[in-house]
């Protein structure tokens, strides 16, 4: 796992890396991609431990460029990454909209509830509305499936009836 400095590295690294495919990266750019915390040191040890622990594959580098090519592992740990900052910006959402909406919840004499009543109630219209969306569903495909039913059973039944009728051989 990546972690430290090497984390920023690998984070500016990776959207300019493919799988099986080596990329030419200057120093220059490299760097305007990095924070100025990020040293030329830091960079190179995060380079040379990307290799070490098979997460990147350098085939040369010189003073100006570098020539990378990202490992599955290092494309996984990027997923993860990315997935993990996905749910820290849900989290994030969620959170301005119980703060944006906290002064909506206004008693009768304009004081604010308390803040677990105004949380429970921002989760609980959120909660609503998905569930509105999945009863909707349900009930479209119970039409749909009562409806498949009836014509079979009909159908099923009108088929016997023909044949005893002598309509159908």
């Amino acid at each position: 796992m990546v972690s430290g400095k090497s984390r920023i590295v690998f984070e500016a690294l990776m959207p300019h890396l493919k799988s099986g495919e080596y990329v030419v990266i200057t120093r220059k750019e490299l760097e305007t991609m990095l924070p100025e915390t990020i040293s030329k040191a830091d960079y190179e040890t995060a380079i040379n431990s990307f290799q070490v622990n098979g997460y990147m594959s350098l085939r040369y580098s010189d003073e100006e460029v570098y020539c990378l090519v990202a490992k599955e592992k290092a494309i996984l740990e990027y997923e993860d990454i990315l997935e993990g900052n996905r749910k820290k910006q849900l989290e994030i959402s969620r959170n301005e909209f119980v703060n944006n909406n906290t002064n909506n919840y206004v008693t009768n004499n304009n004081q604010v509830t308390e803040e677990n009543t105004i949380n429970k109630t921002a989760g609980t219209v959120i909660d609503e509305e998905f569930e509105k969306r999945i009863t909707n569903n349900y009930k479209k495909h119970i039409v749909i499936s009562a409806i498949v039913s009836f014509l079979a059973a009909f159908f099923g039944a009108l088929i016997p009836v023909l044949v005893l009728l002598g309509k159908l051989k």
